[in-house]
């Protein structure tokens, strides 16, 4: 508890009555009522009035205080009479009743000027006098909430300043993580490289057989008349400009194979040589991965609309058309029958 105050003069309210305070402060006002002597005690906080007891001795005691002295005051709050109550103080419902008042520091001479007053003094008096202006209430007041303006001011700056250093640490931290994971990288990548070269090396010491994969073909070989020529669907103009056509209601491997080329008037003509076909010879024809073998067993003359030579076969069949010189309605057909090897 602090030695000359339990509460400051703008704490004691209705909530104290019948407690034992102290309060201390500047005697601001007294007023003397013959068998009642009223103060004023003031602090920085408030003014809180106290009032003596009827004896002599007391009221002779305060009354004698000069204004503006430093005291102390102990005794115990009571609640105002209805006509001393005053509403422009906060602690203008109560009072003290005073049980001892001491004098820590008496006013010797008198004041320069009125301390709480509305006259006006000189400024060169004031600044002379300062430790008895800033008792002012006004002047307190004006210093309070310059205070309160720059501890304001202080702590946005200093939430500025906080601000701006973390922004910084946040962007050095960032920076140093980008640079740390760059020469991570740039060591990986290295490493790497490194590893690269070493199996390139060593791969130029121990290379690798590499087979490459068989070719999936289309063709027609002849030997007999030398003939290789590559085959595509259809039997357009279009397609037989550049290919042997394959009809397209003929079977691609087994059963009936059917083929149609030019054999003169065209820049390509694969079938200029079938005429020299003969019993026996060899066909040999490739479709995808599949190699089949045929030998020449039918050759004959047909018309052109006698298509019964492109029917389905039982036996693997192959069936080469072309046109008969000087003979537009006729065709050419030379058909050969799966050699079956042997094994």
């Amino acid at each position: 508890m602090n030695e000359y105050k339990t509460h400051t003069c703008n704490e004691i309210s209705l909530e104290d009555v019948g407690k034992e305070v102290r309060i201390a402060g500047f005697v601001q006002t007294i007023r003397d009522f013959g068998g009642l002597v009223f103060l004023d005690i003031r602090d920085m906080y408030g003014v809180t009035q106290v009032v003596t007891s009827g004896k002599e001795e007391d009221v002779d005691f305060a009354s004698h205080i000069p204004i503006e002295s430093s005291v102390t005051v102990s005794g115990t709050v009571r609640k105002r009479d209805e006509e001393t109550i005053n509403p422009k103080l906060k602690t203008g419902l109560v009072e003290i009743a005073i049980k001892e008042i001491k004098v820590l520091s008496k006013r010797t001479k008198n004041l320069p000027f009125e301390i709480n007053s509305d006259q006006d003094v000189r400024e060169d008096l004031r600044l002379q006098y300062r430790f008895l202006d800033l008792r002012n209430d006004h002047l307190k007041n004006n210093l309070i909430l310059r205070g309160d303006a720059y501890l304001i001011t202080y702590t946005k700056r200093n939430i500025f300043v906080i601000s701006l250093i973390i922004t910084l640490t946040i962007f050095c931290l960032i920076e140093f993580t980008a640079n740390k994971v760059e020469a991570i990288y740039l060591q990986k990548k290295q490493s790497i490289q490194t590893d690269n070269k070493e199996i390139a090396k060593k791969e130029e010491i121990e290379p690798k057989k590499y087979e490459e994969p068989k070719e999936q073909k289309w063709e027609i070989e002849i030997p007999k008349i030398d003939l290789t020529a590559p085959i595509s669907e259809g039997t357009s103009q279009e397609v037989m400009l550049e290919y042997v056509g394959h009809f397209e209601n003929t079977n691609l491997l087994n059963g009936n194979v059917g083929l149609a080329a030019h054999n003169r008037g065209y820049p390509i003509n694969y079938f200029a040589r079938l005429k020299e076909l003969e019993f026996g010879d060899e066909i040999i024809y490739k479709q995808g991965y599949e190699t089949k073998k045929y030998v020449v067993n039918n050759i004959t003359i047909i018309q052109d609309t006698n298509w019964s030579y492109l029917q389905d076969t039982e036996e693997n069949t192959i069936t080469l058309i072309t046109c008969v010189e000087n003979k537009p309605t006729q065709r050419r057909c030379i058909q050969g029958i799966e050699i079956k090897e042997e094994f």
